[in-house]
């Protein structure tokens, strides 16, 4: 999948692990759909259904869809005058129909532009990782999959990461770094961080993996 690194970056705070999978889904069929000239797009949710768990029927992800179409009608982008615009235009789920209709702001549509700055994941590994921190910090690794390496302070890996501020530093680091990392292994390789400190305090988190330039080499390597 790919995504504009400013969309990439909005905190889903609110989203449960299962949510972010649909979000995401939602909005690969947006970015296409803009590459194509509309700002608008109808989801049967058979359709979703299918593209997240096959084997699961429509009825058991619909709470999955309401839910999905009320937390995004709350999510904003600040832009460079850190005024907050709304995401979408329209996210209704209709489920006499069964199709959730969902346009986006036209004043964001840069947001859903593929033309610079953007990321690129798997979205089948995206579904297959378990919690919403591994999902989290699994794209936005991925933004720097070219060099293998993203540092954030720690105030901003709080907000991007969507932990709740009233969680405690030892929390933070057992549940939402060393849990994270263990669970990504899989999926993105040689994964470590390290973490600097201002006496007692820790500043800042950096995060290490290998970069695209050495999974291609490696690649190269085992065709030989």
């Amino acid at each position: 999948m790919l995504i504009k690194n400013s969309l990439n970056e909005i905190p889903l705070k609110e989203f449960k692990a299962n949510e972010m999978n649909l979000y995401f889904l939602v909005l690969q069929g947006l970015i296409s759909n803009v590459a194509a000239g509309s700002t608008q797009k109808l989801f049967p949710y058979d359709d979703l259904a299918q593209e997240l768990i096959p084997s699961r029927m429509v009825h058991e992800i619909k709470v999955d869809i309401e839910n999905v179409a009320y937390k995004s009608k709350r999510l904003f982008y600040f832009g460079k005058e850190l005024l907050p615009s709304p995401l979408f235009k329209k996210f209704d789920a209709d489920s006499e129909s069964q199709i959730l209709e969902v346009e986006i702001n036209p004043a964001l549509i840069d947001l859903f532009t593929i033309d610079k700055e953007w990321t690129n994941f798997n979205l089948k590994d995206f579904f297959a990782i378990r919690s919403k921190y591994g999902k989290t910090l699994y794209r936005l690794l991925k933004q720097y999959q070219v060099i293998g390496k993203r540092s954030f302070e720690l105030t901003d890996y709080r907000r991007l990461m969507g932990i709740p501020d009233n969680y405690r530093m030892a929390k933070v680091r057992q549940f939402m770094i060393d849990s994270t990392v263990t669970e990504l292994l899989p999926y993105i390789g040689n994964l470590n961080y390290s973490i600097e400190r201002h006496g007692w305090k820790l500043e800042k988190v950096t995060f290490t993996f290998d970069s695209r330039k050495k999974q291609l080499l490696q690649q190269n390597n085992d065709e030989k």
